[in-house]
């Protein structure tokens, strides 16, 4: 796999820890995201972690998420898979995803929380509403999850348990 953003050094590093990761068959997940670090030697800043996916900071706009654990490939590749086939006035709440390969994806990096407030809950009710009219699934609606775009529209960052129909 050949990528414009990440060294190829930083694909082989990916591959080497997918190849071992799939050897563990713990469900630890504070043990599998630092196996994963260890193993990845990634020079960016990790800036989060969940239970399958570790997250780096690229430094140039975008976000690195690797796989720590077979959920996590699947994960990754289910928010490729909604990103690339929801229906288009969806996308304009999925975080864009710049490149994918086996057990990683690079999407935008986007930081603004979203507010706890009567008109952010409401939207965000309504998106729900929506997401389930054109046939995808939001599952892990948590404030984590979530992020503003600069003109103020919630935007979803992490969609890896969402599903499509």
């Amino acid at each position: 796999m050949v990528s414009a953003i990440l060294r190829d050094e930083d694909i082989k590093s990916i591959n080497l820890w997918i190849t071992k990761m799939k050897q563990y068959k713990t469900q630890d997940t504070e043990w599998m995201t630092k196996a994963a670090v260890r193993t990845l030697k990634l020079d960016y800043k990790i800036i989060g972690y969940g239970y399958e996916r570790v997250t780096y900071d690229l430094q140039n706009g975008y976000v690195l998420k690797v796989a720590t654990s077979e959920l996590g490939l699947k994960s990754n590749k289910n928010e490729f898979i909604i990103y690339k086939y929801c229906h288009a006035k969806l996308k304009e709440h999925l975080c864009p995803i710049k490149e994918v390969g086996y057990g990683w994806i690079i999407m935008k990096k986007m930081t603004i929380p979203v507010p706890r407030t009567e008109d952010y809950d409401n939207q965000l009710k309504y998106l729900k509403k929506r997401f389930r009219q054109y046939g995808v699934r939001p599952k892990d609606l948590v404030r984590p999850n979530l992020a503003l775009t600069k003109k103020g529209k919630i935007v979803f960052i992490d969609y890896g348990d969402f599903t499509l129909k």
